[in-house]
């Protein structure tokens, strides 16, 4: 039973001919005059490929085929999805590679000692961060039978609470102003929370409350409220810059960046990884786990196999999670609808990054 520590600080070719007028009938027919065939206009001619510029006066210059240096990031060949699989027309049906099943693990039934800070995070919009989150919290709570809290930390008054299917009552800048009440059963009246025994706070009840939430107000609320929960998930903005993502990292035992799979965001997730490198957090990005969402087995629209095979170096594990029209974003999210292929995933995603907070103390 979770018991919370003490209190710590075609050119088509067009062009007609005109046929010739009917002949009167009081003249006398006559044989058709020879038809004259026009010329036919000729392709202007292209210089061998081997052939260059010619400028008067001076020797040809070789011919070499124009190129343009690429950005590392922006080069398909970092990620290793040059080759996507495509289907052929006109003949049958070409058979796909089988997705990878995901990486067992029994991070769900760790035991918890101290609590374990969570972050979702994506590099844009439109890539199911807020919905990976979601999974990965229900999945949790359902399996281990404790709070889970889900913390809003995006300032552009997200679609949390409608994913969720409840209502708010507090939001972060309240807590941040109540400080920490010393129970949960405090906190109960304050936090909205469903069946599941997911417990959701947003970042502010109108748009202008989530506008002013910063990096003073997620401190001030984490420390309130953070060792009452074993497991704390934060779903963060877009991007991983500015001071509240810095501070949002610098507290996280692990991330999981959520990307779509297409070609555009797994570079932004191979170049988000380096970046955390870059940047000191090496360790937190082996810790990371990439989760690749909406995946259609029948027709991927790139070679998830590659992708995961670059990315791998980098983080912990990739999880794919299959498209579910449940996941589709507008509406209440319930778990009990989705198919079982997605439960399975959302608990492998669960699992495994409750495994990766855990192996820091």
């Amino acid at each position: 039973m979770w018991a919370p520590p003490p209190p710590t600080p075609s050119t088509g070719q067009f062009g007609t001919s005109r046929p010739d007028p009917d002949p009167r009938p009081d003249s006398p027919a006559q044989p058709p005059p020879p038809q004259q065939q026009r010329p036919r206009p000729q392709a202007p001619q292209q210089p061998p490929p081997s052939a260059g510029f010619v400028e008067p006066g001076r020797p040809p210059t070789p011919y070499a085929e124009p190129s343009a240096p690429t950005a590392p990031h922006l080069d398909p060949r970092v990620a290793g999805l040059e080759q996507v699989p495509t289907r052929r027309r006109f003949t049958r049906r070409r058979p796909y590679v089988p997705i990878a099943p995901n990486r067992a693990s029994n991070g769900l039934q760790l035991p918890i000692s101290t609590p374990r800070r969570i972050s979702f995070v994506g590099m844009k919009g439109g890539v199911a961060k807020t919905t990976m989150a979601i999974l990965m919290c229900t999945a949790a709570a359902r399996a281990r039978r404790e709070p889970v809290l889900l913390l809003d930390a995006d300032t552009t008054y997200g679609s949390l609470m409608l994913r969720m299917g409840i209502a708010p009552i507090a939001s972060s800048h309240d807590i941040a102003q109540m400080g920490d009440p010393g129970s949960l059963e405090v906190l109960a009246g304050a936090i909205s929370r469903n069946a599941d025994g997911v417990w959701v706070l947003p970042t502010g009840r109108t748009p202008a409350q989530s506008a002013a939430f910063g990096e003073m107000t997620y401190v001030q609320a984490m420390r309130a409220i953070y060792r009452h929960f074993p497991i704390t998930v934060s779903d963060c903005g877009a991007g991983l810059a500015g001071p509240l993502m810095q501070r949002v990292i610098s507290a996280s035992h692990s991330l999981v960046i959520a990307t779509a799979p297409s070609l555009d965001s797994v570079l932004a997730t191979h170049n988000a990884l380096h970046w955390l490198e870059s940047i000191g957090y090496q360790a937190l990005a082996r810790r990371s786990i990439v989760a690749i969402s909406n995946v259609d087995a029948d027709n991927p629209r790139i070679d998830l196999a590659e992708a995961a095979e670059r990315l791998a170096p980098l983080c912990r594990t990739v999880i794919t999670v299959p498209a579910d029209p449940q996941l589709a974003p507008g509406g209440h999210l319930q778990f009990d609808r989705l198919a079982p292929q997605t439960i399975r995933a959302a608990n492998d995603l669960a699992a495994n990054v409750l495994e990766a907070a855990l192996s820091v103390p």
